[in-house]
């Protein structure tokens, strides 16, 4: 069996699973499963050091139970950089395969992250029974 079924943290200096964050524009359409310009981890141009994710558990009000993930990401590119899209990435593990890592929200942000500034992107999780 596999330890780990079903993952959505990103870790401190990795792109995905997680949150992420691209710089396209294009209108968020069903049949994506990708950002369509993601930003890469570094410090060189175009990239953003991916900090960890965190976990808040908001709590249950009825037949729903939320939490919220957020993470940040700082800008030492020597370059303003144009956020424009987040995403939200999971992997899911099937045995005795390796895991599948799938994009399941992009939504479209409007962020200008300055050289030597952050930005934090938090989606809130709820399910519903």
């Amino acid at each position: 069996t596999c330890g780990i079924p079903f993952r959505c943290n990103g870790p401190a200096g990795t792109p995905g699973p997680g949150i992420r964050i691209g710089t396209d524009t294009s209108p968020v359409v069903i049949s994506q499963y990708a950002l369509q310009a993601p930003i890469g981890q570094g410090t060189g141009p175009g990239q953003m050091e991916h900090q960890a994710q965190t976990y808040t558990f908001v709590g249950i009000s009825g037949s729903q139970c939320s939490f919220e993930t957020s993470r940040v990401f700082v800008n030492n590119s020597g370059a303003q950089i144009n956020v424009r899209e987040a995403g939200f990435y999971m992997t899911a593990y099937r045995y005795p395969t390796s895991g599948i890592t799938m994009c399941v929200a992009r939504d479209l942000i409007s962020e200008d992250v300055p050289d030597g500034g952050a930005v934090t992107v938090t989606y809130t999780v709820r399910i519903v029974a």
